[in-house]
């Protein structure tokens, strides 16, 4: 973690599932972790033991600093906003 501090590299911190990750939740900032996602969003990966609900926020996140660098005229997407033709493309009726 203070490599990456150094060298600004995005830092995810999980800290509700216990461990180190609790210690370094408790004197980490979520402004020093250089990650982009809202204090809010941060706030809610230091303290949740949800792991579903951290993968979903980690993952749409991810995706939208994917399809913002690399299709800059593309608005980024919520994934939940697109279930339904994920659905309709992928699972066809039967």
């Amino acid at each position: 973690m203070m490599l990456a501090e150094r060298y600004r590299v995005p830092r995810y911190l999980i800290g509700g599932l216990g461990g180190y990750s609790q210690k370094l939740a408790k004197v980490l900032t979520p402004e020093a972790l250089n990650n982009a996602l809202s204090r809010e969003e941060n706030i809610r990966l230091f303290g949740t033991d949800d792991v579903s609900a951290c993968v979903n926020t980690l993952f749409e996140h991810l995706c939208q600093l994917y399809w913002s660098n690399h299709f800059q005229t593309l608005k980024p997407i919520i994934l939940t906003s697109v279930d339904s033709a994920i659905e309709k493309t992928i699972i066809p009726e039967r």
